[in-house]
Formats: C-alpha cells, structure tokens, sequence
C-alpha cells in the first residue's frame, strides 16, 4: 500500500518540474527502494490516491517524506540569512551607538529622538516578521513583505522632497533584493501553508 506522504511528495516534486531521477535520489537516501518508488509512480500516473497510513505500517517513510515536502528551498535560506545578518549587525551598530550617546559630556550636545521615525521602525519590523515568515515557509511572510515594502516606498517617497538624480538611482538599486525577495517568495509561495 502506498504510502500518502511519500504520494505527495512525489506528486508535489513532479508538479514543480523535478526531475524523475532527483526525485528518485532522494527517496533513495531516504531508505525506500526501487520497487515501491515504482509503485508510487504507477499510483500517481492512475490517481490512484491512498488512505492515510493509520496501521503503522512503516511510520519512517511517512515521517521522511513529510520532511522532505516541507523543506524550504535554498533561495529562501540564503536570502533569510542575509536579513538575518544584516539586523545582527544593525542591532550591534545599534547598540554601540547608545553606549556612545550616554559618553557624551559637551553639555551643548543633547540627542533628542522623536515620533517621526515610528512608521520607518514600524515597516522595519513587519519586514523583519516577515522573513520570520518566510523562514518558516508560510504565505503570510509573503503578503506582509509585500506590504511593508509597499509602506516603505510610500515611506521614502512622501519624506524625501525634490530628490536628486543619484536619490532616485539609490532608490531604484535598493528596490533590487525586495524586487529579488519579492520574486522568490511568489515563486514558492504554492508550497507555503
């Protein structure tokens, strides 16, 4: 009896374009052998579509091919792990510049913060929220990227008054990686929950 997990693996593989032989080298490492790999085949070419494995028959297979279909891709990885670098390193430029702010003695030097960058930590926390989302390979990372970059263009275009031609060509350069993340994420976004 095949196996519902490891039938939608393949299926979902098959679906993004994988193929046979990948597929198959996969399930190989993943102990199944050539015979019920075939029979996988021959159930997904007849839609013959199993029950869910409630006996216990082989609950390892199950457990690797659920594994295997909620992997995130390697795109998704790498550029979760810039953002990821990125905020550590802004976090500890961040925190060096408080410590310097509270050695400052020239009396006539005050710093002052206000309310006007709360929209601009308000986006740069729902991006951060939404790699978390992509990370964890759910559409709502998708939407809410989406949204926050939408916010910050909005953002940038409203504060930034008769901009240059070099703002203008910063702005375009520093749409690439959401464009790029953008992109990604719709690309994947079929095998999100």
């Amino acid at each position: 009896m095949t196996d519902l997990g490891l039938f939608n693996f393949i299926k979902n593989a098959i679906t993004q374009g994988k193929s046979k032989e990948e597929i198959n080298s996969i399930l190989f490492k993943a102990g199944l052998n050539q015979t019920d790999i075939n029979q996988i085949y021959t159930d997904i070419q007849n839609n013959n579509v199993p029950v869910i494995n409630t006996t216990g028959e082989n609950p390892t297979r199950m457990s690797r091919a659920s594994t295997f279909s909620s992997s995130r891709p390697t795109l998704i990885t790498v550029l979760c792990g810039y953002f990821f670098v990125s905020w550590i390193l802004s976090l500890i430029n961040w925190l060096v510049f408080i410590i310097s702010l509270s050695q400052i003695t020239d009396a006539s030097i005050t710093p002052s913060f206000s309310l006007s960058s709360l929209p601009n930590l308000l986006i740069s926390l729902g991006i951060l929220i939404a790699i978390f989302g992509y990370w964890n390979m759910k559409k709502w990372g998708v939407y809410l990227y989406i949204a926050s970059q939408i916010a910050l263009i909005i953002y940038l275009f409203i504060n930034i008054h008769n901009p240059s031609g070099a703002a203008i060509v910063s702005i375009i350069i520093g749409l690439l990686l959401p464009i790029t993340t953008i992109g990604t994420g719709l690309k994947y976004l079929e095998q999100m929950s």
